[in-house]
């Protein structure tokens, strides 16, 4: 009888060690099928955000072109009004010294043609002194209106 007690308390530990190793493999089971569900979940996540993260891609370019062109419309903008702002200041600078110049050559002729009248010159001086006086008053004339063109454009 001594050979059966060790023999039976053996096999009593042995069924119980198959036990506890059956238990083992049945929760291995639920961590393999709960690790798999977490697999998927998160494949599926992720190809959510993949989805999303294109969207947001194409909205954020479009944005970005948006912005772009704005930007791009408020620099010509800008840029057309201080060109025509300066080319406004160029053009009263140039329309002041013209009629400075004007000025000066006509008192310059006025004041030759006075001498000159003064001193009894003949008609023929005259006409070649209002020659030149419509001459210079002609060419300003020309050289302003050339100039409002092309400031204009």
């Amino acid at each position: 009888m001594n050979d059966l007690a060790p023999l039976s308390a053996r096999e009593a530990l042995l069924a119980e060690a198959l036990g506890d190793v059956a238990a083992l493999l049945d929760r291995i089971d639920a961590v393999i099928h709960a690790l798999n569900a977490a697999a998927t979940t998160a494949n599926d996540a992720c190809a959510n955000l993949d989805a999303k993260a294109v969207a947001f891609d194409g909205s954020i370019a479009a944005l970005v072109d948006a912005s772009k062109r704005h930007l791009v419309s408020h620099v010509a903008t800008k840029t057309a009004e201080m060109t025509r702002a300066a080319g406004e200041t160029q053009l009263q600078a140039i329309r002041a010294e013209l009629h400075a110049l004007i000025r000066s050559e006509l008192a310059a002729s006025l004041e030759q043609a006075r001498h000159s009248s003064a001193r009894g010159a003949h008609r023929g001086l005259r006409c070649t002194w209002w020659a030149h006086v419509a001459t210079a008053i002609c060419a300003s004339t020309i050289a302003g209106t050339i100039v409002s063109f092309l400031l204009s454009n």
